[in-house]
């Protein structure tokens, strides 16, 4: 049966820092979509640079089925001058609890965060049944870890949250927000009255969300924010729930790479490929490279390939320039001068294929 042809508004946020890694959702949302619908791609927008935005204009060309609608945040970011600085938690996390405020002309949104892939058709999460709730998301993985390891999570979600089960506790990095029954709610208002304790949560703008929807959310499908900690981290997770993930993590709706461990900060890690094939159609591949070699340091040094590897990764963009001008260079060159060119080639070659097989992990 074929698919009604829909205008899907999709709303982010982000601050220019920000910027290469909302690039590269923004391309996975657009290469896995449905050519017949259109994407309204609305940036909450907290200090993007001109710079960037034509940046990730150039890496979205290809598409012509989206508009990038980049919204002002400095008026609602005032609003926020309450809320003591969290370096973890900048005010760009809590733009998505304006969203009814901001986007009347919606009946019905999709928010994402960054840190996420988009790896399936979002037509089909857009049109779920939300069952006359105001809000759909998915459950966190830390409600399905073991709590014999974690007992002070129960304690927080039970008696904090006041939740009946920690399993109901939901992650707000995917979300479908029904506008007009937020606003009916008066989603904003009850939400700043609950952030005034705000300091007392462990996640802040999420822990509101899950107070303020309290049982009364729509359970999405797993497979719409699979969080790669439930397998690339340390954590015990329950029979039942690692069973649904091993099944996902082959073909995730959206992987979702929470906490502080990222894709780009740990490309070793299963799941991390998913980021890194999506991340080299943009402009911004070798950008995101480069300032996370940082993070290497971190790594054991068993798990990188070796020395050699980190040091083609720093020299990447240089060595794929370099690649292309000896590859035109012996092609208009002769005798002894055309072999050391095309010898050149080769080992230049094979430094990128290096990092290329470094990023996905093999």
């Amino acid at each position: 049966m074929k698919k009604e042809s829909l205008t899907i508004p999709v709303i982010l946020a982000s601050d220019d820092k920000y910027a290469p890694y909302l690039c590269v959702t923004l391309y996975s949302i657009l290469a896995n979509s449905n050519k017949n619908d259109f994407y309204d791609l609305n940036i909450l927008d907290n200090g993007i640079s001109e710079k960037n935005k034509k940046r990730i204009e150039k890496s979205l060309k290809e598409y012509k089925n989206k508009k990038l609608i980049y919204i002002k945040t400095e008026e609602y970011i005032k609003k926020l001058d309450f809320i003591e600085y969290n370096p973890r938690y900048t005010y760009t996390t809590y733009l998505r609890l304006f969203i009814p405020q901001i986007f009347k002309q919606y009946q019905k949104v999709i928010y994402l965060d960054c840190d996420l892939i988009v790896n399936q058709d979002l037509h089909e999460l857009y049109t779920t049944d939300l069952h006359n709730r105001a809000l759909g998301a998915c459950p966190d993985y830390f409600g399905f870890t073991d709590l014999k390891e974690n007992p002070e999570w129960k304690n927080y979600v039970v008696k904090r949250i006041k939740l009946s089960k920690v399993e109901d506790y939901f992650n707000a990095g995917v979300l479908i927000m029904d506008i007009t029954k937020l606003k009916a709610i008066n989603f904003d208002k009850k939400c700043f009255e609950i952030l005034q304790d705000v300091n007392s949560f462990k996640y802040l703008d999420q822990c509101t969300l899950n107070i303020l929807f309290r049982n009364d959310y729509q359970k999405l499908d797993f497979k719409w924010n699979v969080q790669w900690h439930a397998w690339a981290c340390d954590v015990t997770i329950n029979k039942e729930y690692s069973a649904k993930i091993q099944k996902l993590k082959d073909n995730p709706g959206i992987i979702h790479y929470i906490s502080t461990s990222k894709a780009w900060t740990h490309p070793e890690k299963e799941g991390a490929d998913y980021f890194w094939e999506n991340a080299r159609h943009t402009v911004f591949y070798e950008e995101i490279i480069y300032t996370n070699l940082k993070h290497f340091s971190l790594f054991s040094i068993d798990r990188l390939a070796n020395f050699s590897t980190v040091r083609n990764i720093a020299q990447y963009s240089k060595n794929r320039f370099n690649y292309y001008r000896c590859q035109f260079l012996a092609s208009v060159t002769f005798g002894k001068l055309k072999r050391h060119y095309q010898e050149k080639k080769k080992i230049l070659k094979s430094k990128i294929k290096d990092v290329r097989l470094f990023l996905k992990g093999k």
